[in-house]
């Protein structure tokens, strides 16, 4: 392991893959330009996809950041039980931003990046850190039209972008939603995995062609 000069605490949704693959991604980066930082990982995102991409050394810690949205299949989706969910989270807001806050400051973490957890950023505050945003979308922009079908959940939003807005920047990535809670905003262009497959092989797979030589999208959740 390369000495470490700074620790990063990443706190990533694993609400789906998609978050955390795209930190993977910046982490990949981050080992190559500077190797001698060290990331620390929290999410619910399972171990094997951090194993299975990341060959730089890291820290990982199963955590639930976020809740998300609850689905009982992955084309379905229950509003009401995610409004549920997420008021009884932030019910325990002052445990966790205790607790997390205590760890900074044991682990001497330099930086907290959110992808994109709101309490990540009432953490890096109090902790007197700053904290890092990272994303296309934010939870309160999800659930706002959520709580206009079950306004008896509206107190959950303020709680949300008031996190979000302690936030010391947001790297805002394309296709974005209403982001407008986060104070500075710094645009991004956007990051995602490289395919290492054979184009070839994977026409075949997908039962086209090898030599069709038009540009396939494949559309998929």
């Amino acid at each position: 392991m390369p000495q470490i000069d700074k620790k990063i605490l990443f706190h990533i949704s694993g609400h789906g893959f998609g978050h955390a693959c795209r930190i993977i991604e910046v982490i990949k980066e981050l080992s190559k330009l500077a190797p001698a930082i060290y990331p620390i990982i929290k999410t619910s995102a399972p171990l094997w996809l951090f194993e299975m991409n990341l060959k730089s050394p890291y820290q990982y810690f199963y955590q639930v950041n976020d809740i998300g949205v609850v689905q009982p299949d992955g084309l379905h989706l229950d509003k009401r039980a995610t409004l549920a969910t997420w008021k009884t989270f932030l019910s325990h807001k002052e445990k966790i931003i205790k607790e997390e806050v205590s760890f900074i400051k044991e682990e001497n973490i330099s930086l907290v990046v959110g992808d994109i957890p709101p309490l990540a950023f009432d953490i890096a505050y109090q902790a007197g850190i700053s904290g890092l945003a990272l994303s296309n979308f934010s939870w309160d922009w999800i659930l706002k039209y959520y709580v206009q079908e079950y306004p008896e959940y509206q107190s959950i939003l303020p709680i949300i972008e008031t996190a979000y807005s302690k936030a010391h920047r947001l790297l805002r990535l394309p296709f974005y939603g209403d982001m407008s809670c986060f104070k500075h905003i710094v645009d991004l262009p956007l990051i995602a995995r490289r395919s290492l497959s054979d184009p070839r092989k994977i026409k075949q797979r997908l039962g086209i062609s090898p030599d069709n030589d038009r540009k396939i999208i494949l559309v998929s959740f």
